[in-house]
This record gives C-alpha cells, sequence and structure tokens, in this order.
C-alpha cells in the first residue's frame, strides 16, 4: 500500500491518471516518441487534420511499431473514433514553473519580480496548470476591481415605462407587430454588465467547460476558485466572445486596468476548442499553447525592458515587402540606436552545448540563412544579428551570446559587413535577472561610436 503522506505528489497524479484513464492516455514530451497500441493508432488516424493541427505526426516501423511524435504545441488533446476515445498529453520540456512566468510577463499582468515566488508550480501537466493559473489570477482581479458604468438600455415589456419613450420604434415595429399595448423605452443605468466583465465571465465558463471535458473535476481547488469568480461576476452576462473580437477591442483610461486579465483571457480564448453553440455536440476537447509562439513573445519582453523604447518587437511594425511579389518578411524583434540597428531572430529549439559556450557549428543552417536574408533587407540594412535561442539551467547564466560569424555583408568592403550571433536565454532564470544580463550583453552591440 502507497503512504500517501509521503508519496511524490507527480508520481501520484501519474498513478490516479493510469487508474482513470488506463491505455486511453497517452503522454509525451515535445519533440518525444511513444509506441502505440493498435487501438490507439486507429483513433488517432481518424483525426488526421486535428492531429496536424495540433502540430503531431503518426509514423510506423517497418517491423510494424506504431509511434506518436510531439511537435512545439503543448496541451491537452482528446480524440474520438466510433468506438473509443484517446487522451494524448503533450508536456513542455521545460518546467511548468517555466512556461508559466513566460505568460505572466508576455500578458502583462506581474509588476514586480517578487510575484515569481507565486509559480513554483513544479514540473505537472500544462493544462490543467494553466486553468489554476487562470483561476487564481481572475479571482484576485476580481477580488480587488470591481466595474462599472452607465449605459443606454432599451426595454420593450408590456406595463413596464422608465426613461425616455422611443416613438418612431413604436410606430414603425411595435404597432406593426400588434404590439401597441408596449411602449419601448430608453433608459441610462449604472450597471455591471458591460464588455470588459463579459470577456472575463465567458471566459471564466470556457474555463469551467474545460475542466469537465478534460478531465479535472476532481481538482477541488480549481472548481472552488472558478466558482468564486462566477459568483464575484453576479448579474454579468458571459456573452460569447471570439479571441479576434478582444484583439481587437482598445481600452481607454477607465478601462485600462483590465488589459493585464483581458492577455490573459485572450490566451485561453485563442487555445481552446470548447465550442457552445446550442445543440453542438462536442467531438473533443482541447487546450494547447503553441510554445515558439510564447517563446517569441517572451524574448520580446526581456528585450523591451532591457533596452526600453530602442526594441521594437510590435509584429505589425516589423513585416517589410519583397519585391518579387512573395510573401513579406516579419521579423520577430528589431533593436535601432541611431543608424545601428540589429535583428532579433527568435528559435525555439534545443542546441547542443559544450561548456559554458554555444556551439555555432551546430546552429540549422536555415536559421543562418533566413536571419542574414531578414537583416539584409533594403528597408532594414542591420549591422548585427541575432538569433535566440532558449536554455536552461537554473542558477547558471541567465544569458550567454557566442562569438560572431562575420562571413556576410550587404555591400562591398569591411565597413558594411554582417555579424551574426547566438543569444542562448534562460527559460529558468527570474524575469529581471534575464532582463539585466540581456542589457549587459546588448549594450556593446547597439551603442553608437
Amino acid at each position: 500500500m502507497v503512504d500517501v503522506v509521503d508519496a511524490d505528489p507527480e508520481v501520484l497524479d501519474l498513478a490516479i491518471e493510469g487508474q482513470v484513464t488506463g491505455e486511453h492516455l497517452i503522454r509525451v514530451t515535445e519533440r518525444s516518441q511513444r509506441p502505440l497500441t493498435d487501438a490507439q493508432y486507429s483513433t488517432l488516424a481518424a483525426s488526421e487534420e486535428r492531429i496536424k493541427w495540433f502540430n503531431l505526426k503518426l509514423s510506423a516501423d517497418l517491423d510494424g511499431v506504431k509511434w506518436l511524435q510531439a511537435g512545439n504545441r503543448v496541451g491537452t488533446y482528446r480524440f474520438t473514433s466510433d468506438d473509443s476515445y484517446v487522451f494524448v498529453q503533450v508536456d513542455p520540456k521545460v518546467e511548468s514553473a517555466d512556461v508559466f512566468r513566460m505568460l505572466d510577463r508576455t500578458n502583462r499582468s506581474l509588476r514586480t519580480a517578487d510575484d515569481d515566488s507565486e509559480l513554483a508550480i513544479g514540473d505537472r501537466p500544462v493544462s490543467g496548470m494553466f486553468l489554476q493559473f487562470f483561476a487564481t489570477r481572475t479571482k484576485a482581479f476580481l477580488e480587488r476591481s470591481y466595474f462599472r458604468t452607465y449605459r443606454f438600455v432599451e426595454e420593450s415589456a408590456p406595463g413596464k415605462v422608465k426613461g425616455r419613450p422611443l416613438i418612431r420604434e413604436y410606430l414603425l415595429r411595435n404597432i406593426p407587430q400588434g404590439k401597441a399595448h408596449i411602449l419601448p423605452t430608453r433608459h441610462l443605468d449604472f450597471t455591471v454588465d458591460v464588455f470588459e466583465n463579459r470577456v472575463i465571465a465567458y471566459t471564466v465558463q470556457v474555463a469551467s467547460r474545460l475542466v469537465g471535458t478534460l478531465g479535472l473535476s476532481n481538482n477541488a481547488d480549481l472548481r472552488g476558485d472558478l466558482q468564486a469568480c462566477s459568483r464575484l461576476l453576479a448579474g454579468v452576462t458571459p456573452t460569447k466572445i471570439t479571441a479576434q473580437e478582444l484583439r481587437s477591442y482598445r481600452h481607454n483610461r477607465a478601462t485600462k486596468h483590465f488589459e493585464p486579465i483581458h492577455q490573459l483571457c485572450l490566451t485561453l480564448l485563442e487555445n481552446q476548442t470548447v465550442t457552445f453553440d446550442a445543440g453542438d455536440r462536442i467531438p473533443f476537447a482541447a487546450f494547447s499553447l503553441n510554445m515558439p509562439n510564447l517563446f517569441e513573445r517572451y524574448v520580446a519582453a526581456a528585450f523591451s525592458v532591457a533596452i526600453g523604447a530602442s526594441f521594437i518587437g510590435d509584429k505589425r511594425s516589423l513585416e517589410f515587402p519583397t519585391g518579387f511579389g512573395g510573401k513579406p518578411i516579419k521579423l520577430d524583434g528589431l533593436a535601432v540606436q541611431g543608424l545601428r540597428r540589429v535583428v532579433v531572430e527568435a528559435k525555439y529549439r534545443t542546441l547542443d552545448e559544450t561548456d559554458d559556450d554555444l556551439v555555432l557549428g551546430l546552429v540549422p543552417e536555415k536559421h543562418v540563412y533566413q536571419t542574414v536574408a531578414y537583416s539584409s533587407h533594403e528597408e532594414i540594412r542591420a549591422r548585427q544579428a541575432l538569433i535566440v535561442y532558449p536554455t536552461w539551467e537554473p542558477g547558471g547564466q541567465a544569458a550567454r551570446l557566442s562569438v560572431p560569424i562575420t562571413d556576410f555583408g550587404w555591400s562591398r568592403g569591411d565597413t558594411h559587413h554582417l555579424e551574426v550571433r547566438l543569444l542562448g536565454i534562460d527559460l529558468a532564470a527570474p524575469f529581471q535577472r534575464l532582463a539585466a544580463a540581456v542589457r549587459k550583453l546588448l549594450e556593446p552591440l547597439i551603442s553608437v561610436a
């Protein structure tokens, strides 16, 4: 019998998962593989398009062994066939705590470095931990920020007259519809049922649905936090809001404090596939995070803090046309100081290392050539370029810079040559320490002589 008091929580979680789901659960890590049973393979093969969308890959050896290979999306996916289902859980190759540090910083919901201490959640499945992370952050926000505002409300109910009568609507709509006994009115109301709160209410509803469909209902803390959020949002209608609608919304001075929590809501709305359409059967449920995209945003956040206004991280300002009619190039970042420019390209990929030196010879050629091509664009003409890769070694250097590759240039002579360097940033390092290390390494590169 296992002593529950002394058992490793992670081992205990895995044991419970195995008891509940059996062979229905496939747990892999980014870029890892796992052999499949025939039943698992059949269920997954029936969902080919979803397999591709989640960046998973099915393959088979000559001896008949079937494999599932994970890509750079982490999360939980539920695939169904006519007679079975399979849960695929892809864990990040870095600790979940590091993932949420990245999320917190890119969503601008952290204000001080001290908050990093709240994220020591260990190497746990990212889907359940994200929902707990969302519920905790949302509950804390609602407990300290209660927003009401004035809005015009139109009512058209029998025996109810409040505010200014709408004569035009009465004549053109109600009377022709045989509703002469109903007088439509318009009045000003002070209410909590506004867009800013509806975004949160709908996202809480999405999170609650995911808790059920991803098999997390036995997590009492998670359910309790989500129920507390619902109580704090009493009177708010959880109207369906898409990720695109939320991205298009612009905060004003009165609603600016909603921006961090809305960014967190956006992360959930962008990465879940649960629908609420009436009568629609949910064929599968999923939550996933695109780790390369998250890494790009984290790099941009670190550079922005490190060098301030000298860094351009807005993708809309980093798109440049190509003269041959192809797709425009899009930089991940650009540091500008006077006439000096440094192109920043973020690559979420593990590099082999020797001691404390980044190994230049093991950098994929396509990464170097892409960066060189971008740097030599007519509208950029950078003198320096950085290819940023993730590293993870708790307690090690927060950032490391390689020696330059100096074999490229965008004009003849030595005056306009291009130096390409590798920059490794430690995802386990506290953000403020990382930003300080990046600032120290970048200052010589962007300083104008």
